[in-house]
């Protein structure tokens, strides 16, 4: 057994080495105040995301519930349900609001095996296959976002796998199966990747159709996969409203008060966005810095991405595979112009170029390999001279991120905040009714790290939610947040505010002067270097 074992090793040496790579670079205790994690960001996605499933375990409702006060209604939920029904998963084991940093880690290394096993079938050679997947474990990206509660994270091993199906040699009605439901997958995941849920069907049912196959046997296989995409898609959409949009949409235009509108220049969807929009994706798309989310790194390196483009065109001329290379530039094109109709630019809606730029630098190799170095130790030799650049280039990066993960750390303030006030009122003396935190803290967020000791109010009409006041936090009267305030302390509750985040933006410091000028002040705790102090509201005398 041991020999078997190192023999497998040795075998595998080198996708190995990249495994435990990826693996020190996704190295982070989530529950630590060393990492940013517990802050949950991006706001409110990442709120959404965590929150659905948590209250699908505790009350059946697939919603966003206020997990510290069941009698407060919550808000629908906004989000699809693929990436909140897999953290589930997680949260079943350790209902901890940060254990999806474990099921982004899986889904992570889930999507290196099927890099892995997709570059193998295309490649046939184990060094560009290494290269390639150091590349992507080394990437910013791949291990950056997995810090995230994010659709994405799901997205790309799904991506990856609709490649391996396409990849098959012999189809079965198992494999007609699954493409369905990954054809819907794509939209239950993340609904700006709608186009995928749409050419991914197409471009199987032609693998399906050429075929050397009788009729009825395609007919089976393409029915496999029909009826459960389109059972999926009909209870996630609804074939009601489906047909409704489809029927809009084919006269030039969405009635305004729909969810989703497509032509108006003050829409989320207006083709006036992509004049502007495309040539912003398409920098990013041959390297160059693009917003994704907050950051501005560039997806991957001018001299990957670039000669990755080469690469997926090139390769077109081999018809082996031919239909997983030809998705690999549909998903591309499809996705941009898509996209390029959007209000902004954001390239987490075209992650899945990641793998793809990847792959297309491989076949890029691979044409080398096959012309100007046909000679195994000289290609060696060139790949190694790549290596050698790529890590001196990207040394400290790497560098910082193990040393983060290992020795030193990130502050996460929002958590570090919350513990202040937990701290605080978890001594206070009790009463007969729990003090009341006015803050600008979502609190969906609170419910997560809050010891319940106290209720929130809003500190601000226009914080996180403000346009579901009663239904996030609580059956009151919300048109004037001062008279709110003062009727709660006339009536006996005690009242805080706490000045975290009021720096935020210019609305929140003018309420909290609002606040501080119309109430008395008393401060009552120190935290945060005096970012997150907790002050008592007290009514001026008269």
């Amino acid at each position: 057994m041991k020999k078997k074992i190192l023999q497998l090793l040795k075998s595998h040496f080198l996708i190995a080495t990249v495994f435990c790579i990826f693996c020190v670079l996704l190295f982070r205790n989530p529950y630590s105040t060393r990492t940013l994690i517990p802050n949950l960001e991006p706001f409110p996605d990442a709120l959404y995301y965590t929150t659905i499933p948590r209250c699908f375990l505790k009350n059946g409702e697939w919603r966003m519930c206020r997990l510290s006060d069941q009698s407060i209604e919550g808000i629908k939920a906004e989000v699809p349900p693929a990436y909140p029904f897999t953290l589930a998963i997680g949260y079943l084991i350790n209902n901890d609001v940060r254990t999806f940093y474990f099921i982004n880690i899986l889904l992570a290394l889930f999507s290196l095996l099927l890099l892995y096993k997709i570059s193998q079938n295309f490649f046939k050679n184990k060094y560009i296959t290494t290269f390639i997947l150091f590349l992507y474990v080394t990437n910013y990206f791949s291990y950056w976002y997995p810090t995230l509660a994010m659709a994405e994270n799901l997205l790309v091993p799904l991506f990856l796998l609709s490649i391996l199906i396409l990849q098959q040699k012999k189809l079965s009605i198992t494999t007609s199966v699954f493409a369905g439901v990954l054809a819907a997958g794509f939209y239950a995941t993340k609904y700006a990747y709608a186009p995928l849920t749409v050419t991914f069907p197409i471009l199987y049912i032609l693998k399906v159709w050429n075929e050397n196959k009788s009729l009825k046997e395609r007919s089976r296989l393409i029915l496999s996969a029909a009826i459960p995409g389109a059972l999926i898609l009909g209870k996630l959409v609804g074939v009601v409203e489906l047909i409704g949009v489809l029927n809009e949409v084919s006269n030039g235009s969405l009635d305004k008060n729909s969810s989703t509108t497509v032509t108006s220049g003050n829409s989320y969807f207006s083709i006036n966005y992509f004049t502007k929009n495309i040539g912003e994706y398409s920098h990013a798309l041959v390297g160059k810095s693009q917003r994704f989310l907050w950051d501005n790194t560039p997806l991957t390196e001018r001299w990957i991405a670039l000669p990755g483009i080469f690469g997926l065109l090139i390769n077109l001329r081999k018809k082996q595979f031919i239909y997983a290379k030809v998705w690999l530039i549909i998903a591309v094109i499809v996705q941009l112009l898509f996209m390029s109709t959007f209000y902004v630019v954001d390239i987490r809606y075209l992650y899945h170029l990641l793998p793809i730029l990847l792959l297309g630098f491989g076949f890029f190799l691979q044409h080398l390999y096959a012309t100007l170095f046909k000679d195994k130790i000289l290609f060696f030799s060139f790949l190694s001279t790549l290596l050698l650049i790529y890590a001196v280039t990207n040394f400290t990066r790497l560098k910082s991120v193990i040393m983060v993960n290992l020795k030193y750390n990130e502050t996460p303030w929002n958590y570090l905040a919350q513990n202040e006030l937990n701290s605080y009122f978890d001594n206070l003396k009790e009463t007969d009714t729990k003090p009341i935190l006015v803050t600008l803290d979502a609190p969906f967020f609170t419910d997560n790290y809050s010891n319940n000791t106290y209720t929130t109010l809003p500190l601000n009409e226009k914080q996180d939610f403000n346009g579901n006041m009663k239904e996030v936090w609580g059956s009151n009267n919300y048109i004037n947040l001062l008279e709110l305030y003062k009727t709660k302390i006339t009536n006996g509750d005690n009242l805080y505010v706490t000045n975290y985040r009021i720096n935020a933006s210019d609305s929140f410091q003018k309420s909290y002067k609002t606040i501080s000028e119309k109430f008395q002040l008393k401060q009552v705790h120190s935290g945060c270097y005096n970012l997150c102090n907790i002050y008592k509201l007290e009514l001026h005398d008269k």
